[in-house]
């Protein structure tokens, strides 16, 4: 084992209190001891379900301590309570010691609900030295801090509000990572390319290899060609997943020019809208990729930077010369010549943009200390090992995608494989087993192609496949499963995230802490929330009441790797303005007993309909199901709507519909019978249906569902 350090901060109370630690090795209960007032002061509380580690109870033996072991579920929770109250009155702290690094499980740690006992949470932060080491590890960290938290007082949902005490003082622990204040993007990366100067980039369309040596001479070159012809603070970049954008965005990074990565299948008013917002002047491409995407609103030709014809120019005079001082110089010369300035951490360095449709769409800036932060929390849930290697084959325009695919493994050193067209699911399964790829990101559709065109020998190697961007249908679980014997991990992500807010793995445990039992694989569960993210469920109308964590509500969120601000936004505007860091997702969800988060769709995909929340999305599934429509179709064939009663109070629900070419006053029927022998409530079914001869998507795939409702308005003449 590996301890260094440690140290404690917040505030202890004087009189004997039930501590509960989210974390416990031989360390942390060194640590405990010596902050509680000596081995005299503390009694140790263990469940003989949920042991800690051996060494732990060990040193228990070892050293004699006083406490006591238990069976909550034998035993009764009244029985444990009167047991700590005792300790309590002669004068001893009770700290309850469990086993695992994913906090006390929620049938033990709400023990002490609606009995007379309060609770001191103490959020335990294990840090390394290194990026590649993570958040630190049980028995590997080199730095140990406890964070007491405030003590929450006696009574309804202590162990509920203590679990959310724990998630606080996570988001604050990460925000205070040594790296992320001492260590900036740029230098990290720069340092990481000369450390590790023979990992590759493999190209996947012809197996051609860049090594990271001269994948850092190209940028370097690119890089200072930036600097002399563009002016502007930021760059569009237009070019799919391959060594060239992977130069044209280390050489942007260098250069102090944010990348702005362009998605080419946006349609003309939304990159009209982008490159307007962003005030963006000039594009990187290539040849190629032009001609590939043809029917993409390309901008004036005086605006694009061809990189391969530049690169070819600067390699003909100076490759020799930068691969020679890529050879030889070290990180201080190379970084001065490059005029790498130290920025404050929270200075913008790419930017992105949400979603949403047309002018509704925002800047994102991604800040230094997002990016750290989510290269962070990654480094903790999914790292792959030594020799392991990273498929980067989805765009580029989606956060998660430029962070598990790029930044990610550039940062340690490890290779990556490239392939420019996402769907081609035959020869990216022949990638995955040819280059041994342990890690991916896709989209649900994505993901679908790959599987199908797999084997289990091919995704044998594979401990990660990250499936983002929407929600995870149910069939894709079982596909994986039954065609490459793999589970497939859920994340669920935000544009304004820098790492994913939840992963899950769906129907086993893995090297990521939380696994999703399979009988609510592909449903709202989406696990707990990653390391560093606090999370907090508020009232849908009384917008600054705080729910209990199991009531539905609106899910705000807090941590490191969240945005601070829209671009081109007033500080009044600010979408943290809520205690200046709280983060509105637009999302209803609630936590369970175990701490995992539900989701059950954005707070505009939700209704009120008899005095009950129906979510459109879960509806959806089911008339799916109904209508025979299969949920893998690549043209969206249902959409469900709200909109204003005619009778002038509430709202109704409406489907549009391309499956019904002529809709029968019977259909509606139907369907809400449909509803209650699948056991659903009767609100959830429509009240009308609109034949439709599509039904409109946005760029990212998902349901344009403002253009909807306003169209289902105006087809019954209602007034929206």
């Amino acid at each position: 084992m590996k301890h260094g350090t440690s140290e404690t901060s917040g505030s202890i109370p004087s009189a004997p209190t039930l501590v509960l630690p989210d974390c416990v090795d031989v360390a942390v209960v060194q640590a405990l001891e010596q902050a509680l007032g000596g081995r005299e002061r503390v009694a140790w509380m263990v469940d003989n379900s949920q042991r800690p580690v051996a060494e732990v109870m060990q040193y228990l033996s070892d050293t004699r301590a006083a406490g006591f072991m238990t069976d909550l579920q034998r035993s009764g929770a009244a029985a444990v309570v009167e047991q700590v109250r005792q300790f309590l009155l002669n004068g001893r702290h009770v700290v309850f010691l469990s086993s695992g690094g994913f906090g006390i499980p929620g049938r033990l740690l709400n023990f002490a609900d609606d009995s007379t006992l309060s609770a001191l949470p103490v959020c335990v932060s294990m840090f390394n030295d290194t990026l590649a080491d993570g958040m630190g590890k049980n028995g590997k960290y080199s730095h140990l801090r406890l964070r007491f938290m405030p003590v929450q007082a006696a009574g309804a949902a202590l162990g509920a509000r203590v679990r959310g005490a724990w998630s606080e003082g996570s988001a604050d622990a990460l925000s205070e990572h040594p790296l992320l204040h001492d260590v900036s993007l740029p230098h990290a990366l720069l340092e990481s390319l000369l450390q590790h100067p023979n990992a590759m980039i493999i190209d996947g369309v012809n197996d051609s290899q860049l090594s990271y040596k001269r994948l850092l001479a190209f940028s370097i070159m690119f890089c200072r060609y930036l600097r002399k012809h563009v002016s502007g603070k930021r760059i569009g970049i237009i070019l799919p997943p391959g060594k060239l954008s992977i130069i044209a965005n280390l050489a942007c990074i260098f250069a102090g020019i944010s990348p702005v990565n362009i998605n080419y299948t946006a349609t003309p008013e939304e990159f009209r809208h982008h490159v307007a917002h962003a005030g963006v002047e000039r594009f990187i491409t290539e040849d190629r990729f032009i001609h590939k995407q043809q029917q993409f609103s390309w901008p004036s030709q005086r605006d694009l930077i061809y990189i391969e014809r530049v690169l070819t120019e600067l390699s003909n005079n100076r490759q020799r010369l930068w691969d020679l001082v890529v050879r030889w110089a070290g990180k201080k010369f190379i970084a001065a010549r490059l005029g790498l300035e130290q920025k404050s951490p929270d200075s913008e360095l790419m930017l992105y943009f949400t979603g949403a449709s047309g002018t509704a769409s925002k800047g994102v800036p991604f800040s230094q200390r997002m990016l750290m932060s989510a290269a962070l929390q990654l480094c903790g849930s999914v790292q792959p090992e030594r020799g392991q290697r990273v498929l980067s084959a989805s765009p580029l325009y989606r956060a998660e995608n430029m962070l598990a695919g790029v930044i990610l493994p550039l940062l340690l050193g490890r290779d990556i494989i490239t392939y420019p067209t996402p769907g081609a699911g035959k020869r990216i399964s022949e990638l995955i087993h040819n280059y041994g790829v342990a890690l991916a990101v896709t989209s649900p559709s994505c993901a679908r192609a790959w599987v199908r065109n797999g084997t289990p020998e091919q995704y044998a190697g594979m401990r990660h496949l990250l499936i983002t961007g929407e929600r995870m249908p149910d069939d894709l679980v079982q596909l994986a499963r039954e065609t490459v014997q793999l589970h497939l991990c859920e994340c669920y992500s935000l544009p304004e995230s820098a790492a994913p807010i939840t992963m899950a793995a769906t129907g086993a445990v893995t090297h990521i802490g939380t696994a999703l039992p399979e009988d609510i694989a592909g449903a709202t569960n989406l696990g707990t929330p990653m390391p560093g993210v606090a999370v907090r469920i508020m009232d849908l109308e009384q917008k600054d009441r705080v729910l209990p964590p199991s009531k539905p509500g609106v899910v705000w969120l807090r941590g490191p790797a969240m945005v601070q601000h829209y671009l081109h936004e007033a500080p009044e505007d600010s979408t943290t303005a809520r205690s200046g860091r709280w983060f509105c997702t637009g999302n209803v969800g609630s936590l369970d007993d175990e701490g995992m988060l539900n989701i059950y769709g954005s707070m505009h995909r939700f209704s009120k309909i008899d005095g009950e929340l129906v979510p459109h999305e879960r509806a959806e599934e089911l008339l799916c199901r109904l209508l025979g429509v299969d949920p893998a179709d690549e043209l969206r064939r249902l959409a469900l709507v709200g909109v204003p009663s005619p009778k002038g109070k509430g709202e109704i629900l409406v489907l549009l519909s391309t499956v019904h070419k002529v809709v029968r006053p019977h259909d509606v029927i139907t369907l809400r019978y449909g509803m209650l022998n699948a056991r659903y409530p009767a609100a959830w079914a429509p009240d009308r249906i609109l034949a439709v001869p599509s039904i409109p998507v946005l760029s990212n795939g998902k349901l344009d569902y403002e253009y909807c409702r306003r169209g289902a308005c105006r087809m019954l003449g209602i007034k929206c």
